[in-house]
């Protein structure tokens, strides 16, 4: 069935996107010669600034989400499709980096507010340098506790520092990243962005701060191994994982 459905040819979306702006440069076009005044100017606005406005939302597609440019017949079967679609669809991986920060500053920001503080001193009515002053310790204990809780339940953190002989930490949302596949290639990526983890034969060696136990990532990553759970590997929510080394073959 699948063989059947990828044999045929069928309409791309670039296609449908040329035959619409031609299509409608074409009809516009001849409506102008059919007016006057202030409606062949607007017609004119628009027919100039119409292809640019396509242009420039065709490049953010192609940024964003550059997988829906294709069509199932452009793959050889439904794993390629699939594979595919799941990595393009996560080029915003790296931002949760950014997004693990900002969770972290605001809610040690609000915890630890001089606002917030004020607020629950006036409820005591006992504004006393004592009682702020243990206010503060508990505020700021409560903020790194929700931090660390946040981090455990969401993000998985890869430690490259000693790689790189430069702190570099990469924080990845674990309910994106869940396979090896796309874990392997997002590290493989990062050391060495020259290499295809699908290709070239090298291996990765993780150490876990958990319970210090090395975690062997083997390239190049097979199609069955895509998809192996990264809970098989024992790597787990919460946990950093610290780069040993890297042996290129």
């Amino acid at each position: 069935m699948n063989k059947e459905i990828y044999s045929k040819k069928s309409l791309s979306p670039l296609w449908i996107i040329v035959v619409f702006v031609t299509f409608t440069e074409t009809v516009l076009g001849i409506a102008i010669n059919f007016t006057n005044a202030g409606i062949q100017i607007a017609l004119t606005a628009f027919v100039i600034s119409f292809p640019v406005y396509i242009s420039i939302m065709f490049f953010l597609f192609l940024w964003k989400k550059p997988q829906v440019f294709y069509t199932p017949g452009e793959f050889k079967d439904t794993e390629n499709m699939r594979t595919f679609a799941d990595v393009m669809g996560k080029n915003n991986i790296y931002s949760e980096n950014q997004l693990a920060d900002n969770i972290q500053k605001n809610i040690i920001e609000t915890m630890s507010s001089e606002e917030f503080k004020n607020e629950i001193i006036d409820l005591t009515n006992k504004d006393t340098s004592d009682i702020r002053n243990k206010l503060n310790i508990l505020l700021e204990e409560q903020a790194v506790e929700t931090v660390n809780r946040i981090n455990q339940e969401n993000f998985l953190t890869i430690d490259l520092s000693n790689y790189f002989q430069i702190e570099k930490l990469i924080k990845l949302d674990v309910n994106k990243v869940q396979y090896l596949g796309e874990f392997a290639k997002i590290l493989l990526e990062e050391i060495n962005p020259k290499m295809n983890y699908e290709k070239d034969l090298c291996s990765i060696v993780l150490i876990s701060n958990i319970n210090g136990k090395e975690i062997d990532i083997s390239y190049p990553i097979t199609k069955k191994e895509k998809f192996k759970p990264l809970s098989s590997l024992h790597i787990f929510p919460g946990m950093t994982l610290y780069i040993d080394h890297y042996i290129p073959f």
